[in-house]
């Protein structure tokens, strides 16, 4: 039986027991459905309103839930106006404050490349999620299309996924007034927009592209995620002087130009940029904790890949690496990234920590040595 049969089994059996509140019946109908059961040909009126108060109890505590996380604008200091303006000063920035619900499919703002996925497609992905995890996890408006799955195999893949949700909040892993940067290439943005979307009491901004900035009022703290904005971290960081962005914590992945793609560079070249690269970092941010994802096996998804294959492990797929599907495979990278966010120092003048990563991941080719 599909959803909708199953939905429509629901709602007959609701008419049937004349219940008359259709705005109790529609929400019970609506988390049954997730739970992917109806009521037993036995139940009941007893336990049908049973439930649809159960239902109307989550309904509440969600609502109570979204209003305390709603953040007001006199929370904002002036220096976060400040430094959005600086940001849309720049040539390759295209800012906006995403001022809708994060987790709300119909507000989903990023395009599907598939015209057959049919125009409910974000809503079927937000569903996915939320039967995988068992409701713990959310739909995120930040996901791209080709991050994005849905069905029972990524559901599957979802409930056995074991990791602490609540360790991806930056809320609880920064510091009051502390500042992250994360750089890199796409999988670096899946990796930001994954501790963003999973953070509560948060504004905001799309800086272009697969690039946020994130800042969270009651710790002071905010998280930049420059994900392919340019083409190396040089340039990036060029614009994180100019803004006056000075990171705490520095999250540095490999760039698709140092690797090359589709053709992969040969490791002396790639590995000479990336060494280049982590020299400008460090001599720019002396007192900033650094760490390096630089291997590709790190975080490729390559066991529930994405790019429109709904979780087909790479094996099944005609290439060597992939997007994995968020939530997913790198939600357990965002958790060790949290980890060392929470063990690092944060006062200036304390020794930062720099870890380094000694292999540099290639597309398509082999990974290079980096001791």
């Amino acid at each position: 039986m599909d959803r909708a049969q199953l939905n429509r089994r629901c709602k007959k059996k609701w008419q049937k027991r004349n219940v008359r509140n259709y705005w109790c019946r529609k929400r019970c109908s609506e988390l049954l459905l997730r739970e992917g059961t109806c009521f037993g040909a036995n139940d009941n009126d007893d336990t049908i309103l049973g439930r649809a108060k159960e239902a109307i109890q989550e309904v509440i505590l969600n609502d109570n839930k979204r209003k305390e996380d709603e953040v007001d604008d006199d929370d904002i200091p002036d220096w976060i106006p400040t430094m959005i303006e600086k940001f849309s000063n720049e040539s390759v920035t295209h800012v906006k404050r995403l001022t809708h619900n994060l987790n709300d499919p119909q507000s989903a703002f990023k395009s599907w490349r598939h015209e057959d996925a049919g125009p409910d497609i974000w809503k079927r992905v937000s569903d996915s999620v939320y039967a995988g995890s068992q409701g713990k996890e959310k739909y995120c408006t930040l996901y791209r299309d080709n991050w994005s799955c849905e069905g029972p195999s990524y559901e599957s893949f979802l409930s056995q996924l074991s990791y602490n949700r609540s360790m991806l909040d930056f809320g609880n892993a920064l510091r009051e007034n502390s500042r992250l940067y994360l750089q890199g290439n796409s999988l670096i943005a899946q990796l930001g927009t994954s501790i963003i979307c999973n953070t509560r009491n948060i504004l905001v901004w799309q800086l272009g592209g697969s690039s946020y900035l994130a800042y969270h009022p009651k710790k002071n703290s905010t998280v930049v995620v420059f994900g392919t904005l340019m083409s190396s971290s040089q340039e990036e960081l060029s614009i994180i002087q100019r803004v006056g962005y000075n990171p705490d914590y520095i999250v540095s992945g490999f760039y698709t130009s140092w690797v090359g793609y589709p053709k992969a560079k040969n490791c002396t070249t790639a590995t000479a940029l990336a060494h280049q690269s982590r020299q400008f970092v460090l001599e720019q941010f002396p007192k900033a904790n650094y760490l390096e994802l630089f291997d590709l096996e790190t975080l490729s998804g390559n066991s529930c890949c994405a790019e429109f294959s709904n979780c087909k492990d790479i094996s099944k797929l005609s290439r060597s690496w992939c997007h994995g599907c968020v939530p997913g495979p790198i939600n357990l990278v965002a958790e060790k990234v949290i980890q060392w966010l929470m063990k690092s120092p944060t006062a200036k003048e304390t020794i930062p920590v720099h870890q380094f990563d000694n292999t540099l991941g290639r597309f398509g080719g082999t990974s290079c040595d980096m001791s």
